[in-house]
């Protein structure tokens, strides 16, 4: 049962049935790991933290895309480095599928690729292993898209841009 308080990793239970614009509540949005607005402090904090590291890490301007595995405050757990390999939509399943077995916890996906925050072609096809892989293992992985200008759920469309992002 999801809880009254809400945050991006315990839904929020306080609406039934569809809302305005035929988007889903938020506990089906809940089960299939999507992010609602509104995001607890905690919870922007945590993205906008995800930004700022992708941000100072990653340098160059042509880089391949990653998904990343881990908990909200901890390490992360695993990543999936998109080279130039195909990567099919079986063989990303398995990856991330493997990766699962292994930590406890509250854990979510996000994708740090360069560009902006318009939807490509890859974050689609994560996505879709995302939702596949929460079907499959009964999960509800949240799944984010982040590059140097800011973090975007290609679900329900809710994300933060900044100009200058800078470190606090």
């Amino acid at each position: 049962m999801p809880s009254v308080g809400g945050n991006l990793w315990r839904p929020l239970a306080s609406r039934s049935g569809l809302r305005d614009g035929g988007s889903v509540s938020r506990e089906v949005g809940a089960l299939l790991g999507t992010i609602e607005e509104p995001l607890s402090p905690p919870d922007l904090t945590l993205l906008r933290h995800l930004v700022v590291e992708h941000k100072a890490t990653e340098r160059r301007h042509r880089f391949p895309a990653v998904l990343h595995l881990g908990g909200p405050g901890r390490p992360e757990v695993g990543r999936i480095v998109e080279w130039d390999a195909d990567l099919d939509h079986a063989l990303r399943c398995d990856v991330l599928e493997a990766m699962l077995r292994r930590p406890a916890g509250p854990l979510m996906t996000w994708l740090t690729r360069p560009g902006g925050l318009e939807p490509q072609d890859v974050d689609l096809a994560w996505l879709r292993v995302v939702v596949a892989v929460n079907g499959e293992t009964g999960r509800s992985l949240p799944f984010v898209v982040v590059t140097r200008e800011g973090w975007r759920d290609p679900r329900s469309g809710v994300g933060r841009t900044w100009r200058r992002l800078r470190v606090r």
